[in-house]
């Protein structure tokens, strides 16, 4: 059972439960009416609902069978060619051009609560980040040695350290996707201004209140 809770950016907390119920909420069909199983089978991307407080999505690599509620989308390729797309598909989605694009486009965001439907999710341009699977599958590695360090299944390894690691690659994969638009230094101070300061004032993060002083010319806050 994959609760969306155990959902987080690239990585699915393992210690999931048994499905303990007798049948499922809906089923999907195909066009002959049969009931398709593949899409509790991996590989495939899972999508929370909602979004965080960052306006980021949550998207994760499902990589053994399990099943989920309607508050999770599923993302399954139907090919063998098209798994090579997985990992180009999970850092756009967790990608903070993303959070910026949710911030333009979802409906909800900001005003009800955090979360976009489905179309508002794949309305985002599909941009191919040549070394994405590569990118991902790091993530991901250094995300499971995180939990593992975090729950003291391998004490040699420093949890803060780890997720330093993993700051600094998504910081990476951030920056690529932004090079590969060709976003102009304008453009990039507008997207960096949206999530840095229009969202946690919006949202009221920790320490909001500072990014409401006034500044002055060439002040150093700046």
């Amino acid at each position: 059972d994959v609760k969306s809770k155990k959902l987080q950016p690239y990585f699915i907390i393992p210690d999931l439960e048994k499905w303990t119920q007798k049948e499922v909420g809906y089923i999907y069909r195909d066009e002959e009416k049969r009931i398709v199983k593949d899409i509790y089978s991996p590989p495939a991307i899972l999508i929370k609902d909602g979004l965080t407080p960052e306006f980021k999505t949550v998207a994760a690599l499902l990589d053994k069978k399990g099943v989920f509620t309607d508050n999770v989308t599923s993302i399954k390729p139907i090919t063998s060619d098209a798994q090579n797309y997985l990992g180009n598909i999970l850092v756009l989605l967790n990608s903070k051009f993303n959070a910026y694009w949710a911030l333009q486009t979802a409906s909800f965001v900001g005003i009800k609560q955090e979360r976009s439907h489905d179309e508002e999710k794949f309305s985002l341009p599909f941009i191919t980040i040549s070394n994405a699977n590569t990118l991902s599958k790091k993530v991901i590695a250094l995300k499971k040695t995180y939990h593992q360090a975090k729950a003291n299944e391998i004490l040699s390894n420093n949890p803060n350290l780890i997720e330093k690691e993993i700051n600094a690659l998504l910081e990476l994969i951030d920056n690529s996707v932004l090079n590969k638009i060709n976003v102009t230094q304008e453009e990039e101070t507008l997207i960096d201004y949206a999530n840095n300061l229009v969202i946690p004032i919006q949202m009221r993060h920790k320490g909001y209140e500072k990014l409401l002083l006034s500044f002055k010319y060439k002040d150093k806050a700046l």
